[in-house]
């Protein structure tokens, strides 16, 4: 087992942590790991670790490290807490600060914090030694006002703790643990500089940057904007139209946009307007598109291996703009022949049409319209749809562990109720519950978020509920079924079978067993070629 643990390799350890969100670290001693916290068989021993090599001690530290991790080591026994704070390294949730720092240098590393991920900076540790702050009891004073309105704007959600440690000679000691937490607003210092934790880095933003970020806390609307020199009148009437008649507005255009406030007293209309009723939204704002594209196979290929068989944009305004995506969606989605509802046999797509609609028309209403550089992309493979928005989860650690408990509210909410009016949305902030009860009602495994850099990824796949597929399978099929799903659904064997913590001869004839059952399978050019793959069906 020790051997097995030897060869994982960082894909398989950040895929178990992406798919499951479990905690996944090592504790360290003089710079060997000595305890396994979490692993994916429930086991924690030493013995499992022996022969684990060191260099992959900060691989998992990196990957396992979440912004609660600090408490784990706040409550552990006093010298393995000394040790982590001393020894452990500064990252997106920690920070080490000597007591000698002013409450306005701490009050930017909080900030950063703060308008990130939440964080926790230690004061009193300088050089990776502990201070003694017996004598500097002003300066606590001090600092413990970083969070507040002297220093921060609005003021910080922030626990101020003394932590207990010891002194290289033994004497108990403290340090000052600051632990805050993930704000919806964006905070400022005293000067009007703003700071976001990227990395281990508190950096200034930029005014753009600011910008960003309070369009990410709701601080402010871009559909709210107003587009220059542009009124009611220059929207085509046949845009319109639909809108009116939808709603049963009898007092004109006007009178109605600006009772959905979409444009001022003065009929300008803002940044929602245009992108609904305009006949070239990318006229302006040249991200406002919905690309579709069918490859196919399981992969996106490049090169002379391109496997792109559809590729089309569309330009229109929003409401014209789903009706063509949902045309050329329903034109290249894989189907297969099952029993309809009348009682006969007919083509099927693999995925429920609820389910895809519900994720286009969630992208366009939640899209970042602000992010000229991408559109939504829409990309369908034979055995899943992958639709990409641009823009971020306002709640990021929801977004994959727990994304039907994600905030109810839409970042643009003028184009959701008109998309409401028109019948392409029902009640706002119920999309994501819908995605999920039509993927079970037909049997397949959950919608999947994932937030990348600039994009949320949802992914729903052709593929069966384990809960369905796994009763009568062996442990080891099981292990194996549940590694490929969390790999995205395809691997290598030995990606598998480290993933899985099993064998190669058991993870092959798992993966026999599966594959005898219709549940996965293999693509490569022979039996020994090296880059073959075994992939969920």
């Amino acid at each position: 087992m020790a051997s097995a643990l030897a060869r994982l390799t960082s894909k398989a350890l950040a895929a178990y942590w992406k798919a499951t969100g479990k905690l996944l670290f090592l504790v360290a001693q003089n710079n060997y790991p000595v305890y396994l916290h979490k692993w994916p068989t429930g086991k924690s021993t030493r013995k499992l670790l022996e022969n684990f090599p060191v260099k992959y001690i900060q691989q998992v530290y990196t990957l396992g490290m979440s912004p609660n991790n600090i408490d784990a080591i706040l409550a552990s026994n006093i010298e393995d807490r000394t040790r982590q704070l001393c020894l452990r390294d500064e990252d997106q949730w920690f920070e080490r600060k000597a007591i000698e720092v002013s409450p306005k240098m701490l009050a930017r590393t909080l900030i950063a914090f703060a308008n990130a991920e939440g964080g926790t900076a230690i004061v009193g540790v300088k050089d990776r030694n502990i201070q003694d702050l017996g004598r500097y009891t002003k300066k606590i004073n001090e600092l413990r006002l970083a969070p507040s309105a002297q220093f921060c704007s609005p003021p910080i959600d922030c626990e101020v703790k003394e932590v207990a440690t010891i002194l290289q000679d033994g004497g108990s000691k403290f340090v000052l643990a600051f632990l805050v937490t993930p704000s919806g607003q964006v905070h400022y210092g005293t000067d009007d500089s703003c700071y976001l934790r990227r990395g281990d880095r508190s950096l200034r933003l930029s005014s753009e940057e600011i910008r960003r970020l309070e369009y990410d806390r709701g601080a402010r609307q871009f559909e709210a904007e107003t587009v220059r020199d542009l009124t009611i009148d220059d929207l085509p009437q046949k845009n319109i139209a639909p809108f009116l008649e939808a709603t049963g507005a009898t007092r004109g255009k006007k009178h109605l946009l600006r009772s959905r406030s979409l444009c001022d007293k003065d009929g300008h209309i803002n940044n929602a307007a245009f992108l609904l009723f305009a006949d070239s939204p990318l006229a302006f704002l040249p991200g406002a598109y919905v690309r579709v594209c069918r490859f196919q196979g399981n992969e996106r290929l490049t090169g002379e291996s391109q496997n792109i068989v559809f590729d089309q944009r569309t330009e229109l305004p929003i409401p014209q703009a789903i009706d063509q995506v949902v045309k050329w969606i329903e034109q290249v989605i894989p189907r297969r022949r099952a029993l309809g509802q009348d009682g006969k046999f007919a083509d099927m797509p693999v995925i429920p049409r609820g389910a895809w609609l519900e994720g286009l028309v969630n992208a366009v209403i939640h899209r970042a319209y602000d992010l000229m550089g991408d559109g939504i992309r829409v990309e369908i493979f034979d055995n899943r749809i992958e639709i990409s928005n641009p823009g971020s989860f306002r709640d990021r650690k929801l977004a994959a562990k727990a994304p039907l408990e994600i905030a109810r509210y839409a970042i643009n909410p003028r184009i959701a109720r008109t998309c409401c009016d028109l019948g392409y949305a029902q009640e706002l902030g119920e999309g994501i519950k819908r995605i999920f009860a039509q993927m079970d009602e037909a049997g397949l495994s959950d919608p999947e978020y994932r937030q990348e850099p600039m994009h949320v990824v949802l992914t729903l796949r052709y593929q069966p509920r384990l809960a369905d597929v796994g009763t009568g399978l062996s442990r080891s099929a099981t292990a194996v079924l549940s590694a490929l799903q969390a790999l995205g659904g395809s691997g290598g064997t030995g990606d598998i079978a480290q993933f899985a913590l099993l064998t190669r001869p058991t993870t092959r004839a798992a993966l026999k067993d599966l594959k005898d059952l219709g549940l996965v399978s293999w693509q490569g050019k022979s039996v020994r070629d090296p880059r073959a793959t075994w992939h969920l069906n």
